[in-house]
């Protein structure tokens, strides 16, 4: 009896153990339902929060990616940036665990500033030039004083940008060591010579040409096949006057040559201040207060 006590006493401890693990392991990780709009600045209605998690929980159970959103009015002395990393960090953000792929919008009524943090996959799959178009699209909402508008148009961004097939250009993140992994110039030219075969050889691409060609050929046969049927006609000195075809000797003078060089100027205006972040096809990174890897940018509004 004592035996059997014992055995099931020593059963119970290791389910309780790996309860305990499985919990661990998923904690701050994203879970079906739980809160993913902080508002603590106040800024939104109770409808207004709701309708936005919503929106959240559609796009994050399409995209496999955790989507956050936080507005603050006291960032207790922190940039923007850092106060998002944190904030990221601090709540153990992430989808499937605290190291997988998320997003966070920031909207700063301290500092004025609007900001994007990116973690995990999530570093690669959002260059600079695609948050930078973001912020376009989020500021307008935002200077107009239209904060849920603002928050919206950020979901949806995030909607538009995760689900195309674009990824940094100039490195990948490793997960087993959380670090962006910047490419080698022999990797950057392998990746590019694969990437350019992938187009030349791609279904579509075949096919366009294979069309154009058939183009081509048949305008080739129907030209020539009017060039057939046509009827001969006389040349054209049947109907010239005798002596008429002399040429006269002319000559052109180069006098002097003058040059005139006029500075255009480039339209660089845009809206807001920005911060963080580069551009193109790239995706820069920074350490978080502690230690995480993060991608993302801000604009001042």
């Amino acid at each position: 009896m004592r035996k059997s006590v014992h055995h099931k006493n020593i059963m119970a401890m290791i389910c309780l153990t790996l309860l305990c693990a499985l919990m661990l392991c998923g904690f701050g990780s994203y879970q079906e339902g739980a809160q993913r709009v902080f508002d603590e600045a106040d800024l939104l209605s109770e409808t207004e929060e709701q309708v936005i998690q919503q929106e959240i929980e559609v796009r994050i159970q399409k995209l496999s990616m955790d989507i956050i959103v936080v507005t603050i009015d006291d960032a207790y002395g922190k940039s923007a940036m850092n106060y998002a990393d944190d904030y990221y960090d601090e709540h153990g953000f992430g989808y499937g665990d605290s190291y997988g792929p998320g997003i966070l919008f920031l909207l700063d009524m301290d500092n004025r500033e609007l900001y994007i943090s990116t973690a995990g996959e999530a570093i690669s799959k959002f260059t600079d030039g695609e948050i930078d178009q973001m912020l376009d699209e989020i500021y307008y909402w935002a200077s107009e004083g239209s904060w849920y508008d603002a928050c919206m148009e950020f979901v949806e961004q995030v909607d538009q940008y995760a689900d195309n097939e674009e990824i940094s250009q100039n490195g990948y993140y490793d997960k087993d060591t959380d670090t962006f992994v910047e490419y080698t110039e022999e990797e950057l030219r392998a990746l590019r010579r694969k990437e350019a075969m992938a187009r030349i050889l791609s279904p579509g691409s075949i096919l366009s040409k294979m069309g154009l060609a058939m183009i081509i050929g048949a305008v080739a046969v129907l030209i020539m096949r009017i060039n057939v049927n046509r009827n001969t006609v006389p040349g054209g000195r049947v109907y010239m006057k005798a002596g008429s075809d002399r040429i006269l000797q002319q000559f052109d003078h180069k006098t002097n040559t003058t040059v005139t060089k006029r500075h255009i100027p480039r339209n660089n205006t845009s809206s807001g201040t920005r911060s963080g972040g580069g551009g193109g096809g790239h995706s820069s990174v920074h350490r978080s207060s502690s230690g995480r890897s993060h991608g993302g940018g801000g604009r001042k509004f």
